[in-house]
């Protein structure tokens, strides 16, 4: 929600645009997969299955939107950089190799997460099975 007015109005068609708000957008992205990451965790500790697989599959469409989001941002730098002055260009390729590295970090984070998610949803034990019947507290 912090990164949303920072980016409005859109403007799709303008390379300055996409670049600005998909780095933004990538640099604001670590803390929601983190609050992700704990969803699905009480999700899974909750036996809440169905939760869990909400959660992972909005992990996949993160990691779809980080790869297509990356490839964009890397193809908007060089219409941006083209025109700046070599002091200006110096400190966008720094923020374009920070951006782009979060962006390749996060697909293989959310593809792990969001296809594990789906596969313990998937392996859920039967009813009945993986509880105990009475509580045993110490000794």
């Amino acid at each position: 929600m912090d990164t949303l007015p920072k980016i409005l109005p859109a403007n799709f068609g303008s390379a300055d645009w996409r670049y600005g708000a998909l780095g933004l957008t990538f640099n604001s992205l670590v803390t929601p997969l983190l609050g992700l990451v704990l969803a699905a965790a009480a999700a899974l500790i909750a036996r809440q299955y169905r939760a869990l697989r909400v959660v992972s599959v909005a992990f996949l469409v993160v990691a779809a939107f980080a790869l297509v989001g990356g490839l964009l941002f890397l193809v908007d730098y060089n219409g941006v950089s083209s025109g700046l002055s070599e002091r200006a260009a110096s400190a966008f390729r720094v923020a374009t190799w920070k951006t782009a590295l979060i962006a390749l970090l996060v697909v293989p984070a959310a593809l792990w997460f969001g296809i594990g998610g789906l596969r313990a949803a998937g392996a859920r034990p039967a009813d009945g099975e993986g509880t105990s019947g009475s509580l045993v507290v110490g000794q």
